[in-house]
């Protein structure tokens, strides 16, 4: 009886791993800590760049703050996977890592902020493709694909999608004028009516909304439940809503400026994010509730 008490008591502290040497643990972590640093040191540029685009009031930028915060809540609605995805080193991640490592280091010699910002994404994801490993990457890749929507674009082609918007926003808000009963012609980006002429400018394009909503309609369609199909409808969505949503600023601009005159279309301008970023989320819900969706990140709220 003794033997046998003994021999299994035996059984269970072989069973048992012993914890790794604090040498080794922190031989693992150092090299990670110093990377860490070293990319901290190589992105500041690139993080000045950003917070310079975030905080200018006439950036197109302005929801990118946001961004990280939801790609973690993104990471957060698929931690049960994530949990039981197996990790382990990925040396083919070099394959992304050191390209995107050296594309950021001559982004930032050049002075390139939009390069060096799609740089340091690509490094941020071939890091943790590297240390987590494929598997895990899977799961998470949507989380750091949402990212680039933090990323500014190059200032031409930027340019010149908000000059093609200023036009389509100036037609469509003339013909919904004329079709509440104003005499009004759309002429590039100027919107004439009887007494009030209205130049619809750069801010007023609907760009910044459109990035906005493309944002918040792309969370909304990695959190939601429901087959691919109907989240990835809600967010092809994003760009006529913003469309007509902007259109609708626009006219409202254009008819307090023809009743009350250019101070009344000044306040409305104003108001005008609060107004088109509220009927662009009250549009989302309704589109989400029509798809039949009913959870979001888990939660109730349809």
């Amino acid at each position: 009886m003794n033997f046998m008490t003994t021999h299994r008591f035996e059984l269970e502290q072989t069973d048992r791993i012993p914890p790794a040497p604090p040498y080794l643990v922190w031989g693992t972590l150092l090299p990670v800590f110093g990377a860490a640093g070293l990319l901290l040191g190589f992105a500041w540029p690139v993080l000045n760049f950003w917070r310079a685009q975030f905080t200018n009031p006439s950036s197109f930028y302005s929801h990118g703050p946001l961004v990280p915060p939801m790609a973690a809540l993104i990471l957060w609605h698929y931690r049960e996977r994530l949990r039981v995805a197996p990790l382990a080193p990925a040396p083919i991640a070099l394959t992304l890592l050191l390209p995107a490592g050296t594309l950021l280091v001559q982004a930032i010699r050049i002075g390139s902020g939009w390069i060096g910002s799609l740089a340091l994404l690509l490094t941020l994801a071939g890091s943790a493709w590297l240390l987590l490993g494929g598997r895990w990457m899977r799961i998470a890749l949507p989380a750091f694909a949402f990212l680039l929507l933090m990323s500014p674009l190059p200032s031409t082609l930027l340019n010149q999608a908000t000059l093609g918007l200023q036009i389509l926003s100036t037609t469509m808000a003339a013909h919904l004028l004329r079709l509440v009963g104003c005499h009004a012609a759309a002429v590039g980006t100027l919107i004439t009516l009887p007494g009030f002429t209205l130049w619809v400018a750069a801010p007023c394009s609907g760009f910044k909304l459109l990035l906005s909503l493309l944002t918040f309609g792309a969370a909304f369609a990695l959190l939601l439940d429901g087959p691919p199909a109907r989240r990835l409808s809600l967010l092809l969505a994003t760009l006529p809503l913003s469309l007509a949503v902007n259109a609708v600023r626009v006219a409202l601009i254009a008819i307090a400026g023809a009743w009350q005159g250019p101070s009344a279309a000044h306040q409305v301008d104003a108001q005008g994010a609060l107004i088109t970023l509220t009927l662009s989320f009250v549009a989302l819900y309704l589109l989400a509730r029509g798809l039949q969706c009913r959870t979001l990140a888990g939660w109730p709220l349809f």
